[in-house]
């Protein structure tokens, strides 16, 4: 979830949503473990092949944006419906179980400790922070910003949103192949709910649905802050089904925040 929110992050920042990006994961995943468990392909190319469709979403996705003059909240949407559609089809309907062996051990195991997949979620975290301090992070905030202003003052926008969609796609994609790793299969409900979590964790984060505004660093904060206060309400014996009412609040009033701060800025600006 924490690795779809870094494309989220990316996404959001350059002024653009992607609903699609759980359903994605959840394809990628079902098509790298049928790759392994039912196609008897090689890892690399099972791994390449889901890659391949998390990125092609990426792309349907900012073409039908921005050739069809469509919104990006309806686009994606679509493309989720379509995504998990597919993920139904390739498994059936079912769980594709298990993996080959010894891929189990590969996805549990902790060095120091600590799941190896958080270390990768930490790694995207760093290089995507960084990559916001460099020109090409510049033009993406600036494409964020004001779309028509970034083009007049010669920023490629089409360039930096297609960019932002390629990189939340294989987000996905690795999310997804990560999580049929760690869970030694992929079911068709692989991914549900991540676009959700994952926009959630940004906004609380300080990463702006109009673009512009938010870091790598505050969506990792707003991924960590869900999670003290899902597990301080189960520490304090709340029931766990309150526990998604507390986090819709804590993102309504991330959003009011964030729309002040819009309006403040505005008004400055005029």
């Amino acid at each position: 979830m924490g690795i779809v929110a870094v494309g989220m992050s990316i996404c959001m920042i350059g002024g653009m949503v992607d609903i699609s990006v759980g359903a994605t994961a959840g394809l990628s995943g079902a098509i790298f473990a049928m790759g392994l468990s039912r196609w008897g392909l090689h890892p690399l190319i099972s791994i390449v092949l889901a890659l391949v469709v998390g990125v092609g979403f990426g792309l349907l996705n900012c073409t039908l944006i921005l050739k069809g003059k469509a919104n990006p909240f309806v686009i994606t949407i679509a493309t989720m419906f379509v995504a998990k559609g597919l993920t139904t089809f390739v498994t059936g309907g079912i769980t594709i179980y298990p993996l080959p062996d010894g891929w189990s051990e590969f996805g549990n195991a902790q060095p120091l400790g600590i799941s190896w997949i958080f270390f990768i979620f930490v790694a995207l975290v760093i290089i995507f922070e960084l990559s916001l301090h460099t020109v090409w992070g510049l033009e993406l905030r600036a494409t964020g910003s004001d779309r028509e202003t970034a083009y007049n003052t010669e920023v490629r926008t089409d360039r930096i949103t297609y960019h932002s969609f390629v990189i939340v796609g294989a987000l996905a994609a690795i999310a997804g192949i990560l999580g049929a790793i760690r869970m030694n299969g992929a079911q068709p409900l692989l991914g549900q709910g991540w676009e959700f979590w994952s926009l959630a964790a940004c906004a609380i984060g300080g990463v702006s649905i109009f673009g512009y505004e938010g870091s790598l660093i505050g969506a990792f904060i707003g991924l960590a802050t869900m999670q003290v206060l899902m597990n301080g309400l189960v520490a304090v014996g709340v029931s766990p089904y309150l526990q998604t009412v507390a986090i819709g609040a804590a993102l309504c009033l991330a959003m009011v925040f964030d729309a002040r701060r819009r309006q403040s800025l505005d008004l400055i600006i005029e």
